[in-house]
């Protein structure tokens, strides 16, 4: 909820400043990916807390952490 506000405040910011203009092709494409790749990943956390147990993604996490210490 709080970064939907804050999404829809600088939304509204930005267009009473600046309007779309050609921009707003590209703002909802953006939108439109991102509530899609959310909504595929939200199933698919669901779907691993059903079917699975937890230690996949905790040694993926521990990996992906490993790396970005490395990196």
């Amino acid at each position: 909820p709080l970064m939907l506000g804050a999404g829809i405040l600088k939304f509204f910011e930005m267009i009473s400043r600046e309007g779309l203009g050609e921009n707003g092709l590209a703002l909802a494409a953006g939108f439109v990916s991102t509530l899609i790749s959310g909504i595929i990943a939200i199933k698919l956390l669901l779907w691993l807390a059903e079917k699975a147990n937890f230690n996949v993604f905790v040694i993926y996490r521990i990996l992906l952490g490993i790396v970005l210490l490395l990196v």
